[in-house]
Parts: structure tokens; C-alpha cells; sequence
């Protein structure tokens, strides 16, 4: 009976420490606005990526789309990047990131400049970065900088992203952006 009581009232204590952690959890909106991309002076009918790691070991992918949308195609081993694209090209990735607000964001361009802004999900979710650099090519982009807004720090970057031609895409509609 008294193993029985201290169960229900460490189960009690898990439940409440949970549902107090929820509540605190802040999901900060982004900055910028949805718009559309008339006219790109990159190109949109594929991925991004960098390469990264002490050994160049790991790839990060990013789809940009012409509605403004940027999903985020996750970070991971460049060993697993054919696992991966088969994921995007099925539609299984864009079904797994509808539930999850940090594989989203925004992005637009003038002239030469790309910015970035995305949900990250730091010491919870969701907070918010906007990473900015310079368009090099129209298959190429530097991001030089990246502005917390939830703690109004900017840090230096030196991110080079490169365009692979991709198709189909997956599906750039969320739950998350107007």
C-alpha cells in the first residue's frame, strides 16, 4: 500500500512538472512576412545545402520555395543524404515536418541579399533567428550573419549554400505560415 502511494504521488509530481514545463514553453512569432518571390535571382527548383564538420561529414539542406516558405530538410550525416531525398521525393518528409514548427520559416531577397528566418528549437521551442548574407550566384549564397530576437544577439557566420537541382519538392504548405 505505501509503494503504492509513493507511485501515484511521483506520477503526480511527473505530471505537474510536465504540464508546468508546457506552459513556459514561449513559441515567439516570426518577424518577417510571408511574401511571394516574383522573380529569383536563384534558382528554386531544388534544394540548398552546406557541407560542414571537421571532416566534412555532415550536410544541412534547406528548400526554398517561390511562396516565400523555407523548409528546413534537416541536418545529418552525408552518408544517409540518399535516405534522405528518397524521404523528399515520397512526401513522407513534408508529412513528419507538419507537426513540428522548426522545420519552417521565411525568406525573401532584394537584389543581392537573402535573408533567412526560421523557428529553432533551442532550450524550447520556439524561438527565433534571422540569418542574412549575399546571393554570389544564381546556384550560390553566403549567410554572414544571424540575429537572435529573443535575446538581441548577432553572431558572425561564414555558411556557403550550394544549389542541387531536385525534383518533385516536398509539399511547402504548414500549419505555421500564413
Amino acid at each position: 500500500m505505501i509503494k503504492s502511494i509513493e507511485y501515484i504521488t511521483i506520477l503526480l509530481l511527473l505530471m505537474i512538472v510536465t504540464f508546468t514545463a508546457c506552459l513556459s514553453t514561449k513559441i515567439y512569432p516570426l518577424n518577417m512576412d510571408r511574401t511571394d518571390i516574383e522573380e529569383s535571382p536563384i534558382k528554386l527548383n531544388g534544394y540548398y545545402y552546406k557541407i560542414y564538420g571537421a571532416n566534412d561529414e555532415f550536410v544541412k539542406i534547406l528548400f526554398l520555395y517561390k511562396n516565400g516558405v523555407i523548409l528546413d530538410g534537416s541536418s545529418f550525416s552525408i552518408e544517409h543524404l540518399a535516405d534522405f531525398e528518397k524521404r523528399f521525393r515520397s512526401g513522407m518528409y513534408a508529412i513528419q515536418a507538419q507537426r513540428f514548427r522548426d522545420s519552417w520559416g521565411v525568406y525573401s531577397i532584394k537584389e543581392k541579399e537573402i535573408k533567412i528566418e526560421q523557428w529553432y528549437s533551442g532550450n524550447r521551442c520556439c524561438e527565433t533567428f534571422l540569418k542574412s548574407g549575399d546571393i554570389l550566384s544564381s546556384s550560390e549564397f553566403h549567410i554572414r550573419k544571424a540575429y537572435n530576437f529573443n535575446d538581441n544577439t548577432m553572431s558572425e557566420k561564414n555558411e556557403f549554400f550550394k544549389f542541387k537541382p531536385f525534383h518533385p519538392k516536398p509539399d511547402s504548405t504548414n500549419t505555421f505560415i500564413n
